[in-house]
């Protein structure tokens, strides 16, 4: 079997027995970033019609504190933080087809009225987008709940162990993209640049490129698909290759 090694925060899993026997590969999880619980507190709670989940983290962190939510419109920015938020026992009102902020957002403007608030749970870091466009419609508050911060140099040192003899890297993040490249030895790098790239997404596979990395992304955004377009391009590669 193939090795792929897949960048992921600390915290949130894989099944990586379903993944080796549904793609027959061999998946190495690096855990590209730290995750760090912050303090918050929101005074004016009862006021929020609604709430925005951006990642399961967000989720699981908000959760150990805010237990009652069931009289909240709930929305998440894609299916596994939908399915997170269902493990609590609480309905998820919508998640969009295509798993981004961008269409999570008309999303919201299609189907609120505009005297909604809106409450979105997120980390520190990462794109402002979903607030810039439901602000020019709604009252939003952002709430940060953890931050993300660079690997454990153990983490970045398993990268570089795995990179010569996998096909591939998933890359679910920018921010994974961001810090791993900046802190992998050059002669890693370079390995790097000999390798299929999948992003899990559009910003994710521009962030790639700015630091000169060319990626591919597919049609939907999980890493489900980030496997298969994967395996179908290291398939066809080979094909030409005889």
């Amino acid at each position: 079997m193939e090795k792929v090694l897949i960048t992921r925060p600390e915290g949130k899993s894989l099944n990586l027995d379903d993944i080796t026997s549904k793609f027959n590969i061999i998946p190495v999880i690096v855990k590209a970033l730290r995750v760090r619980e912050l303090d918050f507190d929101v005074e004016d709670f009862d006021e929020y019609s609604s709430i925005v989940f951006l990642s399961e983290i967000a989720v699981d962190i908000f959760l150990k504190k805010y237990k009652d939510i069931n009289n909240k419109k709930i929305f998440c920015i894609g299916s596994k933080t939908a399915l997170k938020v269902k493990s609590y026992g609480f309905d998820v009102t919508h998640f969009p087809n295509k798993f981004d902020s961008t269409s999570l957002g008309k999303s919201l403007i299609s189907m609120l009225k505009g005297n909604e608030k809106i409450l979105i749970i997120r980390s520190k870091k990462g794109s402002n987008e979903l607030y810039e466009i439901l602000s020019k419609k709604f009252f939003v508050k952002e709430l940060y709940v953890y931050d993300l911060l660079p690997p454990d140099k153990s983490e970045v040192e398993k990268f570089e162990r795995n990179i010569d003899d996998s096909i591939g890297v998933i890359f679910t993040s920018s921010l994974s993209v961001k810090y791993l490249i900046e802190n992998l030895k050059e002669d890693s790098l370079e390995k790097l640049r000999k390798k299929i790239l999948i992003s899990i997404g559009p910003k994710t596979c521009k962030t790639l490129k700015e630091y000169g990395f060319e990626s591919i992304y597919p049609k939907k955004y999980t890493i489900e698909e980030c496997i298969t377009l994967l395996k179908n391009l290291y398939d066809i590669s080979n094909i030409r290759n005889r």
